[in-house]
């Protein structure tokens, strides 16, 4: 069904000279492809990696992200202010 999706998104890009219509089939096309693309990439990566990699990589991932909220949180606000 993505694939028909994608398909007709791309003729209607390829066919159709209206901006509008060329930019909406480009956006929800690549969106189309980036939804495909992560549901191969975390089908290979349980293929590849054992699980206590999978867990571990995880684990840091989610740590640095949650890190990454607090200390952005903490720095953007005096950085927003300007030099003064």
């Amino acid at each position: 069904m993505l694939q028909c999706a994608v398909a007709v998104l791309l003729l209607v890009f390829g066919l159709v000279g209206d901006p509008v219509s060329i930019l909406v089939s480009s956006f929800l096309a690549s969106k189309c492809f980036m939804q495909t693309g992560v549901a191969v990439l975390y089908t290979d990566i349980a293929e590849v990696f054992p699980l206590a990699l999978r867990g571990l990589g995880s684990g840091i991932a989610n740590g640095t992200g949650c890190l990454a909220g607090v200390l952005g949180g903490c720095w953007w606000p005096p950085s927003s202010r300007g030099s003064a």
